[in-house]
């Protein structure tokens, strides 16, 4: 009921001001999780709250290391974001996708290719699955084709939001 509402009301204002941000990173910044996390470390206060809500693919070395560092200290929920077309890449038939100056084309017929870039997506769910679990944190991986409503929902349900 109420702790539900509460969640969501909070994930509606962080959406609406994450919308009216421009970015505070820019292109040759790397990694903007590791530059996040660097950020808040220095900014919250012990036994604080600590919401992440990133792309999934941001998770490496340098960001586990210290994602465990905050939630030693932090409790911490952690939303990876991932779009189903990143998990099926490039399993679709020919295209194109571009982002920003980068861009990539896509044939069909590449099956090595194909389970190459399942077989990492596969692998970066498990490590965010691991790292969770190692230093207790909540795990939400957020689907942007998922209704976020039904997600948290169903998380809720699992015992996962008190």
């Amino acid at each position: 009921g109420r702790h539900r509402q509460a969640l969501l009301h909070l994930l509606q204002a962080i959406a609406g001001a994450n919308n009216a941000l421009a970015s505070p990173f820019d292109d040759t910044c790397g990694n903007p999780l590791l530059k996040a996390l660097n950020d808040c470390r220095t900014q919250l206060l012990p036994g604080s709250l600590l919401v992440v809500i990133c792309s999934q693919s941001h998770l490496d070395p340098e960001c586990s290391r210290l994602l465990s560092a905050l939630s030693a200290r932090h409790e911490s929920i952690w939303l990876p974001v991932y779009d189903p077309l990143e998990h099926a890449l490039p399993a679709r038939t020919a295209g194109f996708a571009g982002a920003g100056n980068r861009q990539l084309w896509l044939r069909h017929g590449q099956h090595v290719l194909q389970h190459q870039w399942q077989h990492q997506a596969m692998q970066l769910e498990r490590r965010w699955q691991q790292l969770a679990s190692q230093q207790r944190a909540q795990l939400l991986p957020v689907c942007t084709s998922d209704n976020l409503a039904w997600r948290l929902a169903g998380f809720k349900e699992a015992g996962g939001v008190a």
